[in-house]
């Protein structure tokens, strides 16, 4: 009997190569943006990926009374975050302002938990025969968070401080039946079995479109097509022939 802990973390910081600054920062330079050959004030904003964070722990197990017989699994937390920082670009005249007011961002937190538990066995003790049977589920939700600067334009598509927390499932079973024919050949029966599901608040309530977005209000509730996210259910059965030279 054996048991086992691990853990990792890891975190990223983006700057821009430019100037040096981390992105979400600003700074100001001088621009003839709208052509009457005066320099304006301009802020920018360095927008963009502004890190990234991930950090897991891992519990698992293993156990073999004896020779015929091994049972092993483990349950693993992960938790992945990152921040994005932006600015709506309100169009004045044909150009797109800068204005610090128009800044916005959003945050994402993401938590999966997986489970993973399979045995392996020699049934008659001679290896000619072995059974091997695992399965893992994961269920994943994810929290997005936005934030605005008051008085400002927050964005055109949105002014929702949160995202509904939705629920993403994997779940994956095996077993596997292999018969050792002689000193070299054996072959392995198997089967699999894979299911997702995921509940996503962009596409799931959406219907397939291919009209013009740009006068048509429907598209506001319609997603193009090819950008859906299907859940789906998988049976593979193959069989394998290994021969050693």
């Amino acid at each position: 009997m054996s048991i086992y802990a691990e853990t990792t973390y890891t975190r990223d910081l983006y700057f821009d190569p430019d100037t040096g600054k981390a992105v979400g920062d600003s700074y100001t330079v001088q621009e003839d943006r709208n052509f009457d050959t005066v320099p304006e004030n301009i802020n920018i904003l360095i927008a963009g990926r502004t890190d990234d964070k991930y950090l897991t722990y891992t519990l698992g197990f293993e156990y073999a009374p004896g020779l015929k017989f091994h049972l092993y699994g483990d349950y693993t937390w992960e938790n992945s975050s990152y921040g994005l920082e932006t600015r709506y670009r309100a169009p004045v005249a044909g150009i797109g302002s800068d204005d610090p007011l128009d800044n916005w961002g959003s945050d994402t937190d993401e938590h999966y938990k997986t489970a993973t538990l399979g045995l392996m066995a020699d049934p008659g003790n001679s290896g000619r025969w072995r059974v091997d049977v695992n399965g893992s589920r994961s269920e994943g939700t994810g929290d997005i968070t936005n934030h605005f600067v008051p008085g400002g334009s927050a964005s055109s598509d949105t002014t929702l401080l949160e995202f509904p927390l939705l629920k993403t499932t994997l779940t994956i079973a095996q077993a596997g039946l292999t018969r050792t024919v002689g000193k070299n050949l054996d072959w392995t029966l198997r089967y699999w079995y894979e299911r997702w599901h995921e509940d996503n608040f962009a596409s799931d309530f959406s219907q397939p479109y291919m009209g013009d977005p740009g006068n048509d209000p429907g598209s506001g509730t319609s997603i193009f097509l090819g950008l859906d996210f299907a859940n789906y259910t998988n049976h593979l059965l193959t069989l394998f022939m290994h021969y050693r030279f």
